[in-house]
């Protein structure tokens, strides 16, 4: 059996580490703005998973890979494998890396633009995964009633500069 499960983004968990624990993400934002969670793919057994999301959404899917890290610098983190790179999903079906191993979770980073003209107040975003079983889950998003401004036009303190 193929399931998902979505978690914040804000969540960097090492490999191995549980995470059943941890709440579904609160998401919200403004029309043209980004909504970026995890999804946690599992499968009881071992297959390719081809991940997808709804037409008519701009979206950005990666497959989160991990780094070795044997002497953390900080004092609060143990040593281990921790999550670093983000690898494309089309990347990742290309090179035949979208494999699940029988019990052991795949996270995904994804980002979705709310569309600028969306007209309801709440986001139902699908991902869906297929292989030898096919999963889908939803997640909910609260949509602001205003949309960003294309182009920012405030000056920034960080000496950013376009010129």
């Amino acid at each position: 059996m193929l399931t998902i499960r979505f978690l914040s983004s804000a969540y960097k968990l090492r490999k191995g580490e549980p995470f059943a624990h941890l709440p579904a993400p609160r998401l919200a934002a403004a029309k043209g703005e980004f909504l970026c969670f995890q999804a946690v793919l599992e499968s009881d057994e071992a297959q390719r998973v081809s991940v997808s999301s709804p037409s008519g959404f701009d979206t950005e899917i990666f497959w989160e890979r991990y780094v070795h890290i044997p002497n953390p610098s900080c004092t609060y983190l143990k040593a281990g494998d921790y999550p670093d790179v983000l690898v494309d999903n089309d990347s990742t079906e290309k090179s035949g890396e979208n494999a699940l191993a029988a019990n052991q979770p795949k996270f995904l980073f994804i980002r979705v633009r709310v569309p600028r003209s969306y007209g309801e107040n709440r986001l139902t975003f699908v991902l869906e995964a297929e292989g030898k079983t096919r999963a889908s889950a939803e997640i909910d998003a609260e949509i602001y009633p205003f949309a960003l401004p294309e182009r920012v036009h405030a000056a920034s303190s960080f000496a950013v500069r376009d010129d």
